[in-house]
């Protein structure tokens, strides 16, 4: 049977962008995309206290309601990652659950020891700017910037979002590690792009 003969494409579930937020909104679960178990949050990946089921949405999809999310860094549409909370989806979580990934293996396919120890691997592959050897995990939100890849690697060991850029003094954002004057370039051209009376070091 496919997924819209058993009506699972239409079920409607609730979100969030963490399991304990307050702001919800509902999705098709036919539009949630890579559902996967993590025990970190999209945007300031705020660890959870167990491993949550999250997946992927596009921001103006949302059929009610709405999630943390500033659509601030570029234009909209963005793809975000949301949290399928079970208290939140008590009717539906058996459905669900037909659609969910096993719960042994989180977004990276790394088997999940313990929340200390995920969460920890997750901090030590955000500081070391890998992860299991790919793309550092949050290197992707520094994508489609106008960033060198130099400037990203060196921006995602640094700060956890590219918006903390425009409230930073450049001073400040000089003094990251391994940013050089070609990201401090790339950086100005970024920030004046939404803040345009940024000021210049």
């Amino acid at each position: 049977m496919s997924d819209r003969d058993d009506g699972s494409v239409d079920l409607i579930v609730s979100v969030r962008r963490h399991p304990q937020d307050w702001q919800t909104a509902t999705y098709r679960l036919g539009d949630i995309q890579n559902l996967h178990w993590d025990v970190a949050s999209g945007g300031v990946l705020r660890a959870t206290s167990h491993p949550a089921l999250f997946g992927y949405v596009w921001c103006n999809g949302a059929l009610s309601g709405a999630v943390a999310h500033s659509c601030s860094h570029g234009l909209p549409p963005h793809r975000i990652k949301v949290c399928l909370p079970k208290v939140c989806n008590k009717d539906q979580w058996a459905r669900i659950m037909t659609k969910a990934p096993s719960k042994r293996h989180t977004e990276t396919d790394g088997p999940i020891t313990s929340v200390g120890e995920r969460a920890r691997q997750q901090v030590i592959a955000l500081a070391l700017g890998s992860a299991r050897g790919s793309q550092p995990l949050n290197t992707r939100r520094f994508d489609h910037r106008g960033f060198s890849r130099r400037t990203i690697e060196a921006l995602a060991a640094a700060i956890d979002a590219p918006e903390r850029l425009l409230f930073m003094e450049m001073t400040s954002i000089s003094k990251i590690k391994g940013i050089g004057k070609v990201g401090l370039a790339e950086i100005e051209v970024y920030r004046r792009a939404y803040t345009p009376d940024a000021p210049t070091p």
